[in-house]
C-alpha cells in the first residue's frame, strides 16, 4: 500500500541534501537506513547547502565552486543492481568527469551539438541559450591529470544513487508535477516511485482531457491509458556525484573563477534503462525485478550541474495542488448536459457505417466500448439513473449473443441498440444528468 504525499514543487531532498532533489512532499520522513555517524554527516549536507550561486556569464560552472560532500551508504537496491550488472564506482567516476569536462570545453568552443549529445534537452537548451547570449570569449583548460591517477583527496567521487520509477527521461514524455503522488517508503532502499493519478479514481478525468483525439481517431482511443502504463514501469537511474579540479575557464587569458573557488562542482546524470518482460512483474521481490533491467552506458546524460536547473524535474510543468484541483474543476465545468452532445459522442465512440460486429475482432471492440461506456456513466449518472446502466449491460449481453446470426438480423439489432441508447440519454437529461 502507498504511502501518498502530494508533490510540491519545492525542490528539497528526504535527507536533507535540498539543492539536487527535484521533489518534496508535505510530510517529512525520517529514515533509518543510515548508521549513527552517517546521520551526522546527512546533518552536515544541511549546512554545506548553498542557497546562492555565481554563475559564469549564465552557464552551469559555479564561480566559487561548492563545498565537498559526505559519501552516503549505498542503499540496499542499488547495490544488488550494480552488483549483478558488475558496474564498479570507479569506472562511473572516470567516465563522468570525462563527460564534465568534455562538456565545458564544448561550451567554451560553442560546439551546439556536442552539448547536446552530453547532456538532457532542457538543460542542453538552456546552456545553448546562454551561449548565444554571451558576447564574452570563453577558454576551458581541462586539468591535464586523469581522474584515476590522482591522489584519493583529490579524486572526483559518488555521493548517492537512486532509482526514479513511474517516468521517463524525456520530460515531455511525463505529465506535471500535481499529476502524480510520491511513494517514498521504498527510498531507503534505493527507489521513488512516482504514482500517476490516473490509477487512483482519476482515469475519467484524464480520459476526457484526451477524449477529442480518442474518439476522433478510433485507433488511439486508449493511446493515454497505454502510455500511462508504460510509464508507470518505466525507471530512470539517478547518480550524484561531486567533480573535483575538472579544469578552469578563462576569458581573454585571464582567470575568471573566484579566490574562493573549491574546484568542486556538483554534477547529477541520469540513465534510463530497459525495462525486462512483462513476465519479469511475477518475480517474487522488487530486487529481482530491478535486478532484471538492462543498462546502456551510452545513455547516459548530464541533468544538472550546480544546481543550474534546480534538480531538473522529470515533468513538463511544476505547480501545486491548487493547478491539480483547477484541472479537475474545469474538465467537470466543460463537460455538462448543456455542452456535451452525448449521443453524437457515443455515435462516434461505438458504431461506425457498414460494420458487421459478428467477427470476434469487432466483438472484442464492442466488449471494449462497453465497459468504457459503463466507466463513463458511473462517473456522470446520478444514483437515480444506474438502474438504466444495469438494464442497458443486460441488453448488449444478450444482443452479443444473437450477433452471430444473418447480417440483415445483425443490422436491425445494431439499429435498434444504437436507437435504444439514444432514447435513454435524452431521458437521463430529463433527469438531470449531470455531475
Amino acid at each position: 500500500m502507498f504511502t501518498r504525499i502530494a508533490i510540491k514543487p519545492r525542490f528539497a531532498s528526504t535527507v536533507m541534501f535540498n539543492t539536487f532533489r527535484p521533489f518534496s512532499g508535505d510530510t517529512k520522513i525520517r529514515f533509518n537506513h543510515h548508521s549513527g555517524d552517517e546521520q551526522v554527516q546527512i546533518s552536515q549536507l544541511k549546512v554545506y547547502r548553498k542557497l546562492k550561486f555565481d554563475y559564469l556569464h549564465g552557464l552551469p560552472y559555479d564561480l566559487s565552486g561548492t563545498h565537498s560532500v559526505p559519501k552516503l551508504d549505498q542503499r540496499n537496491l542499488i547495490e544488488a543492481f550494480f552488483e549483478s550488472k558488475k558496474i564498479e564506482d570507479e569506472f562511473l567516476v572516470n567516465k563522468f568527469h570525462d563527460m564534465v569536462s568534455d562538456l565545458y570545453t564544448a561550451i567554451a568552443d560553442k560546439d551546439l551539438s556536442q552539448v547536446a549529445s552530453l547532456t538532457e534537452k532542457r538543460f542542453g537548451t538552456k546552456i545553448v541559450e546562454s551561449i548565444d547570449a554571451n558576447k564574452n570569449p570563453l577558454k576551458f583548460i581541462p586539468n591535464d591529470t586523469p581522474n584515476a591517477e590522482r591522489d584519493e583527496e583529490d579524486q572526483s567521487y559518488l555521493f548517492d544513487k537512486i532509482f526514479e520509477k513511474g517516468v521517463f527521461f524525456d520530460r515531455e514524455r511525463n505529465d506535471n508535477n500535481y499529476d502524480y503522488y510520491l511513494d517514498q517508503t521504498q527510498e531507503p532502499e534505493g527507489i521513488r516511485y512516482f504514482e500517476h493519478k490516473y490509477f487512483s479514481g482519476y482515469d475519467t478525468h484524464y480520459y476526457l482531457k484526451n477524449c477529442a483525439e480518442e474518439i476522433e481517431d478510433r485507433s488511439s482511443k486508449y493511446k493515454f491509458r497505454h502510455q500511462v502504463q508504460e510509464r508507470s514501469v518505466s525507471m530512470v537511474l539517478r547518480v550524484y556525484g561531486v567533480f573535483k579540479n575538472v579544469g578552469k575557464f578563462s576569458s581573454r587569458g585571464a582567470d575568471i573563477t573566484s579566490n574562493k573557488y573549491t574546484g568542486n562542482h556538483m554534477v547529477v546524470f541520469e540513465n534510463e534503462l530497459h525495462g525486462p518482460p512483462s513476465i519479469s512483474l511475477s518475480y517474487p521481490n522488487i530486487e529481482s525485478w530491478v535486478k532484471r533491467h538492462k543498462i546502456d552506458h551510452k545513455n547516459w546524460k548530464i541533468t544538472d550541474i550546480d544546481n543550474y536547473m534546480k534538480g531538473n524535474p522529470f515533468f513538463k510543468k511544476v505547480g501545486d495542488s491548487s493547478d491539480f484541483d483547477n484541472f479537475v474543476i474545469k474538465i467537470k465545468e466543460e463537460h455538462t448536459p448543456e455542452k456535451d452532445d452525448y449521443r453524437n459522442l457515443i455515435s462516434k465512440y461505438s458504431f461506425r457505417d457498414n460494420t458487421d460486429f459478428g467477427d470476434r475482432g469487432e466483438r472484442d471492440e464492442r466488449d471494449e466500448f462497453i465497459t468504457k461506456q459503463h466507466e463513463y456513466n458511473e462517473f456522470f449518472e446520478p444514483a437515480s439513473n444506474r438502474t438504466f446502466e444495469e438494464d442497458n449491460r443486460k441488453r448488449m449481453e444478450e444482443d452479443a449473443k444473437k450477433l452471430s446470426g444473418k447480417q440483415e438480423d445483425n443490422d436491425k439489432i445494431r439499429k435498434d441498440h444504437q436507437e435504444y441508447i439514444y432514447n435513454n440519454i435524452e431521458e437521463m437529461k430529463k433527469n438531470n444528468f449531470r455531475l
